[in-house]
């Protein structure tokens, strides 16, 4: 045999010696690499659930932001609501202490009346008198 033929037949042999100690560890790695592949898929999943909530997560942040800008459209108008009922407040002060003033001069006008027509009742009576006496 040459050199040539006994270092192949010497090579088939430790191939074939590494091919049997190597076939165990390919076979785990086989079901290493199922399993792994499982795990990916169920990842998948996982990421395609993920991004399902994330759609729906999003639709709910954009209900919420259309909530918090009607709310704040709402709390300007309470303001505004807020300002006019203020100033319908003193305004209504400002009309009852104008009343009361027109209730006080309605009420002088209507003494000054009825003194001048009990002067006015007297002195008839005295100028009916002094006519008399006359």
């Amino acid at each position: 045999m040459d050199n040539e033929k006994l270092l192949q037949a010497i090579s088939d042999i430790i191939d074939k010696k590494f091919d049997e100690r190597l076939l165990p560890i390919n076979n785990r790695l086989d079901k290493m690499d199922d399993r792994l592949d499982k795990m990916d898929d169920r990842l998948d999943k996982m990421d395609d659930r993920l991004d399902k909530m994330d759609d729906r997560l999003d639709k709910m942040d954009d209900r919420l932001d259309k909530m918090d800008d009607r709310l704040d459209k709402m709390d300007s108008r309470i303001d505004k609501i807020e300002s006019d009922v203020s100033a319908l407040t003193v305004g209504q002060r400002e009309l009852k202490k104008e009343l009361r003033e027109v209730k006080d001069k309605v009420t002088d006008t209507y003494n000054l009346a009825l003194d001048a027509w009990g002067l006015s009742t007297e002195n008839r009576i005295w100028l009916g008198s002094s006519k008399l006496e006359m």
